[in-house]
């Protein structure tokens, strides 16, 4: 997206030439466009910066091994199996590739209204902001969340 907006004034700049040099310039720069689009998507890895997965079950030792400030990286199926039970634990290989991603683990306790949602930072890019918003009710309740990130991200929580 970033190359795009670089390039703007100069796709602009290509329809007011009049027709037949405007086509030949973008003939000239599509190949260079196409270029730019794929080592985009190649250095980010194919895999967006932060993927929530919804609906899996922990283990209780999950809560003793994480928090809401301290959350759990797990780096490994094999980590992961002291935390998942076995068809979520299946699920997470499916869908987990931790040779390039992470999984990282929130577990806390607090009010039903608690909320963690990641928010996608553009500087630097792919970091991920955790913005916890802490409920209103005084009713105690267990929360998990469950998150993917690409190996290289940086995350903060806020």
């Amino acid at each position: 997206m970033m190359q795009f907006l670089l390039l703007r004034p100069i796709l602009a700049s290509t329809f007011t030439m009049p027709n037949s040099a405007g086509r030949q310039f973008m003939a000239f720069l599509l190949p260079f466009l196409l270029v730019l689009t794929l080592s985009g998507q190649a250095q980010a890895g194919g895999f967006p910066p932060v993927t929530r997965i919804d609906a899996i079950a922990v283990k209780p030792l999950a809560f003793e091994a994480a928090s809401l400030k301290h959350p759990l990286p797990i780096r490994s199926a094999k980590e992961a199996a002291a935390y998942f039970p076995a068809p979520d634990l299946t699920r997470l290989r499916r869908e987990v590739d931790f040779s390039r991603q992470v999984v990282l683990l929130f577990a806390w306790r607090g009010s039903g209204q608690d909320r963690l949602e990641p928010l996608e930072q553009t500087s630097p890019p792919g970091a991920v902001v955790f913005a916890y918003t802490p409920g209103l009710t005084r009713d105690l309740r267990a929360h998990h969340q469950v998150f993917v990130l690409r190996a290289d991200a940086v995350w903060s929580l806020r």
